[in-house]
């Protein structure tokens, strides 16, 4: 299933934070219409915007409704996207041996046929650290 998925985390927040800033633009339009008419000094001007807004306000409703769905929507896909990837980087670790790690210990699984990487919180032991190797015959000690 993971080679059909994939989700681009920080593309997703991003578009999500742009509806939810459209979408407050869409909603202060409705009120710069309402007080031009008032600014324009004419009678007529005035009663245009003012139907206009209020004709308008159920598509306005409605666009706002589905712009605050689409920001939720993308909002929430990035953040279990982002948990999701957590979960299963900690499911997915292996310890010096090979065995599952306890939760928060973990380093990463090595690829298959690599060596494990060593954990970042152990050093190693002066008992398991490589001797250095023996200096060729005739070169200085």
């Amino acid at each position: 299933m993971a080679d059909r998925f994939g989700v681009d985390v920080q593309v997703a927040g991003e578009m999500g934070r742009h509806l939810a800033e459209i979408r407050n633009s869409f909603n202060d339009l409705g009120g710069s219409f309402e007080a031009a008419g008032e600014v324009t000094g004419s009678a007529r001007v005035q009663k245009a915007l003012g139907e206009f807004v209020k004709h308008s306000s159920d598509v306005r409703k409605k666009l706002d409704q589905e712009l605050e769905r689409a920001a939720g929507l993308l909002n929430g896909l990035a953040s279990g996207a982002r948990q999701l990837d957590a979960g299963l980087a900690e499911a997915v670790t292996v310890d010096a041996s090979g065995q599952p790690a306890a939760p928060g210990t973990a380093t990463p699984a090595a690829p298959p046929g690599a060596a494990p990487a060593p954990s970042p919180t152990s050093a190693p032991s002066p008992a398991s650290a490589p001797s250095p190797a023996p200096a060729p015959e005739g070169a200085p000690a």
